[in-house]
């Protein structure tokens, strides 16, 4: 089984995505990092000059995306970008977040054994905020992110189920 991280640096991120990619590093057998751009321009140089890329420069692919004020189409071109990678599960992970799994196999055999095609997370903010959130996605994704804002991107798919980890979020980066 083949899980691939899919994760968005957008302005603000280059502090954090380094953080969020290490805590999914033994769930994850590769990563892609979709780069966007506002009116400050691309921050891949600052992104790239990260250390964690050098160590991990194989299973690293890096995409741009011109940033439309639209995280939902940003989302579908990072499932897009990492379905070249063949991956039977897309795990998305923001910039701000942190996966916490004590157990990274016991997470795997969790999704080799489920029959659902969407698998949520708990989430938990720094000001004591729960909910779930849609984290990992069974390929090829039969599911399809719309609406606005990053709390309020939603997804369109049959069977959910929630796995034993949870989500940090560290801040809103934007």
């Amino acid at each position: 089984m083949k899980i691939v991280s899919t994760t968005l640096a957008g302005p603000g991120s280059a502090s954090t995505i380094g953080d969020a990619l290490r805590s999914v590093d033994a769930i994850a057998d590769a990563f892609t990092v979709i780069v966007t751009s506002d009116d400050n321009g691309p921050i891949s140089a600052t992104v790239a000059n990260f250390p964690w890329w050098t160590d991990n420069a194989k299973r690293v692919r890096f995409a741009h995306f011109e940033w439309e004020e639209d995280l939902a189409a940003a989302r579908n071109v990072s499932f897009y970008v990492a379905s070249g990678l063949d991956p039977d599960w897309v795990l998305v992970v923001d910039a701000d977040e942190r996966v916490e799994c004590s157990d990274p196999a016991a997470m795997r055999a969790f999704l080799e054994s489920t029959h659902a095609d969407v698998v949520a997370l708990k989430c938990s903010a720094e000001d004591g905020e729960r909910w779930a959130r849609a984290c990992f996605f069974r390929m090829p994704a039969n599911a399809k992110w719309a609406g606005e804002g990053a709390r309020n991107a939603m997804f369109l798919s049959t069977k959910i189920a929630t796995a034993p980890a949870s989500v940090a979020t560290c801040g809103d980066i934007r």
